[in-house]
């Protein structure tokens, strides 16, 4: 998160792509926070504008710092963005803030098309939905299984992107969960909801960024921010 190769730290280009939705949501967004818990960031976030919030560091997720988070403010909607994201389009922030403000839907995720080479790559979480665009389930493996004689390009799944919408209400009983059965076994956080039946909107995007999760994917994103010619965040 501290990585400034780019004259700025990751997790402050990241920041400033939610930054950049509040701008264009004619007030729908009122407010971009930095949740952490480490006082480095806490410091180069007010450093740079942006109101920053610490948290404990025993957190089993980064939902569970968000829910205390959240306590701090009065928010009813929040946004996760995770801090990896640097060149989330702000667009899509906005669209699941909207979806979220629209309801029913207690929780907002995206995703986007998925080319068929990636299908097999636990990396690259698969969604299924049903007709009305709610999760049916999330996968690290290939989904639906498709038998020889029937068309699997009718049922591609998407890739989904790491970023929620929440209300207040749905948030802050997450961390009252135990684990879910699921969850467990795929290691996906989001599963926890499904399995207690709660609606997951997700928005189909067109436009995907990829995270920062290793040292080469720093030095592409670093390398990507010069050629464009940006001198901010």
């Amino acid at each position: 998160m501290l990585l400034d190769e780019t004259g700025f730290p990751l997790v402050i280009h990241t920041a400033a792509r939610g930054r950049d939705a509040m701008s264009s949501s004619n007030g729908l967004i009122s407010r971009v926070i930095i949740a952490t818990d480490t006082p480095e960031i806490a410091s180069v976030a007010e450093k740079q504008g942006f109101d920053a919030v610490m948290t404990r560091k025993n957190h089993r997720s980064g939902t569970d710092r968000l829910a205390e988070a959240i306590s701090h403010f009065p928010e009813e909607f929040v946004v996760n963005l995770q801090g990896d994201e640097p060149e989330m389009p702000p667009g899509v922030l906005l669209s699941v803030a909207q979806a979220l403000a629209a309801g029913p839907a207690p929780l907002v995720t995206a995703a986007v098309p998925i080319p068929r080479e990636e299908m097999a790559n636990p990396s690259v979480v698969k969604v299924v939905c049903d007709m009305f665009s709610n999760a049916l389930y999330f996968s690290r493996a290939p989904i639906p299984y498709c038998r020889e004689d029937r068309d699997a390009d009718k049922a591609l799944p998407m890739a989904h992107f790491g970023i929620y919408g929440y209300t207040r209400k749905l948030l802050v009983e997450f961390p009252r969960w135990p684990e879910g059965t699921l969850e467990h076994v795929e290691a996906l956080e989001q599963l926890r909801f499904l399995e207690r039946g709660f609606k997951m909107r997700v928005i189909e995007v067109s436009e995907r960024t990829k995270g920062i999760d290793t040292p080469e994917d720093y030095k592409a994103f670093v390398k990507r921010y010069r050629e464009s010619g940006r001198k901010d965040p």
